[in-house]
């Protein structure tokens, strides 16, 4: 027979799930509430599923390089005389000649004037210089105020970097005179990063911090004129790049947040062409690499789709101008009725969003079962889980999680009197006394 001794070990259910037992449980039983459904079992079988709303969320695929240890260092790139790339086919140029712009001190700050506006990826906080000027150059100037829509008579006002120091000199307009917005990431922008930080640390046993002297290994925050990961998704050797435009979307520093961290796409999973379908034609060349699907990645949990992780794209994203949405279209007409206009909007982590991430950096006394597991290392890791129960309980510290990864059902014998968790976060589990 199975025994967990009462308030010992607990078979507990994520969500709406629907806890059963072979007999009735033992007087030690109890629920918590439709949300949070926990039991302790008494000398019973017990099962653990999920109905059909249960399967409304999961998330899409990952990459096996975490970072060790779950420490993230990060650095952000200030003091930058890099201009960033030009676009001005496409008005999305990041400089703008002065023979077109006055320039002139108001105040505080200069003020820069142009009657056919700036580049729309102009943005308030970014840090601007300019080069062939007489008495300006190599001066970091922040934009603190003015209108940045393209296309009309704007301003914006500029005040040098830190504010103490070397001052404006007005200067006539010149032809020799550009400016242009650098990469590098300013007070205010470092901050909404860091405020991103702590969602995933807030959900998994993570730690990004600031880059320290011996850290050989980290994040490069950088501003740019898009939004991405450069190097490889996850840890990996010397600075992975993430350069981001869209600074006051959380959202968007987020994603790509959740990338540096190993996660992927979930609308590039390999079966994602049963959930939705991609028209490519309507895309711009940037979103070809992020629309194939990735044969690579791992998957988990793979009984659904997760059309509200917050890694998965809007219905229009890439859209060709010009071109009529979607570029994304959910298959599946009930899912399309929540998801069609809303997937890749919403501002929160998914519940398994925040459920796989916590498995990729699991607290210390966590451990993983799944007995479909291929040959290779097992040590109750999430990559690498133990296929046996018996040997997954008695390997699992005491006080600690056991995680049954995957549904399947288990045949035990033995006193199991260990006080310990065991979840089964996609249902499906049977442990069944022999």
């Amino acid at each position: 027979m199975i025994r967990a001794r009462t308030n010992l070990a607990t078979l507990l259910c994520v969500g709406t799930a629907a806890l059963s037992a072979a007999v009735a449980p033992g007087p030690g039983a109890h629920a918590n509430g439709p949300d949070d459904m926990t039991r302790v079992m008494h000398e019973v079988d017990a099962s653990c599923d999920y109905g059909a709303a249960e399967v409304a969320a999961r998330l899409g695929g990952f990459y096996t390089n975490f970072w060790p240890n779950g420490v993230v260092p990060y650095e952000f790139v200030t003091g930058s005389t890099d201009s960033i790339p030009v676009d001005t086919a496409n008005n999305r140029g990041w400089t703008r000649i002065l023979s077109d712009v006055t320039f002139s001190i108001p105040g505080t700050g200069a003020q820069l004037s142009s009657p056919t506006g700036f580049p729309r990826t102009w943005a308030m906080f970014d840090i601007v210089r300019c080069t062939g000027s007489t008495n300006n150059d190599n001066l970091d100037m922040k934009i603190i105020g003015g209108t940045l829509n393209a296309g009309e008579t704007a301003w914006v006002t500029v005040r040098v970097v830190p504010p103490v120091g070397p001052t404006f000199t007005a200067e006539p307009p010149s032809s020799n005179v550009k400016f242009f917005i650098t990469r590098s990431v300013s007070e205010e922008n470092q901050t909404r990063f860091e405020t991103a930080t702590t969602r995933w640390e807030e959900v998994a046993d993570l730690d990004l911090r600031p880059k320290q002297g011996a850290d050989a290994d980290y994040i490069q925050v950088s501003n740019f004129n898009k939004n991405s990961v450069l190097s490889d998704v996850g840890h990996g050797s010397g600075a992975r790049t993430i350069v981001m435009n869209a600074w006051t979307s959380r959202r968007t520093i987020t994603h790509e947040l959740g990338h540096a961290l190993g996660v992927k796409h979930e609308h590039q999973r390999p079966d994602r062409n049963s959930y939705v379908s991609i028209d490519t034609t309507k895309s711009t060349p940037r979103g070809d690499n992020n629309y194939l699907v990735d044969n690579t990645m791992t998957i988990y949990p793979n009984l659904t789709y997760d059309y509200g992780s917050i890694m998965h794209y809007r219905e229009d994203t890439f859209l060709i101008t010009g071109a009529t949405p979607p570029v994304i279209t959910v298959l599946d007409p009930a899912a399309a009725a929540i998801w069609q206009t809303t997937m890749g909007t919403v501002d929160s982590l998914s519940y398994w969003d925040k459920k796989t991430m916590s498995f990729m950096y699991p607290e210390s006394n966590w451990r993983f079962l799944r007995e479909d597991t291929p040959s290779g290392t097992k040590n109750g890791g999430f990559l690498t889980p133990w296929n046996n129960f018996s040997t997954a309980y008695s390997g699992t510290p005491s006080g600690g999680r056991l995680i049954v990864a995957h549904p399947d059902d288990y045949i035990v014998r033995g006193v199991y009197s260990k006080a310990m968790t065991i979840e089964a976060p996609q249902g499906g589990v049977t442990i069944k006394a022999e």
